[in-house]
């Protein structure tokens, strides 16, 4: 009526019950897993210009979900005059909610430029923003000679 354990029963009843932990171990991680990133971030949002001199543009956004994983932005902008474009990659998401750049390489006085952000994570792209049309200040040029009058 009874039966006799043997080592090599309770060794195979203990490799049977370590297989169902481990295996559902990694049902939960792949589940957990699943849900820890949840795509692509949110584009940036009240993308817009808030300072402009003749040779440099200010502009700031609010960063949107970032999708759970570290993101960084790219912003690109069009000479609007001369039709030259240009790209700044990997500006680092400083984790406040407010992102501000002040780019200064390709901007001339006097010109119109189209300026456009996205957000970037490790799973994609957010749609891109394009901000408005916005024009640097033209140079102007101080005269400071002096004038002498002998008497």
């Amino acid at each position: 009526m009874y039966s006799t354990l043997y080592k090599e029963d309770l060794v195979n009843c203990f490799v049977f019950v370590c297989c169902i932990i481990i295996s559902i171990s990694f049902q939960f991680y792949n589940l957990v897993s699943f849900n820890f990133s949840s795509g692509v971030p949110d584009a940036p949002d009240n993308f817009r210009s808030t300072y402009q001199t003749c040779i440099s543009v200010t502009l700031q956004w609010l960063r949107g979900f970032n999708g759970r994983l570290e993101q960084t932005f790219t912003t690109a902008y069009a000479d609007l005059n001369t039709s030259d474009e240009y790209t700044v990659c990997d500006i680092e998401d400083t984790k406040d909610a407010k992102i501000i750049w002040k780019v200064t390489n390709g901007i001339f006085p006097s010109h119109r430029y189209r300026f456009h952000v996205t957000a970037v994570n490790g799973l994609g792209n957010s749609a891109t923003v394009t901000g408005q049309d916005i024009s640097t200040l033209g140079m102007f040029v101080v005269n400071t000679a002096w004038t002498y009058i002998l008497v």
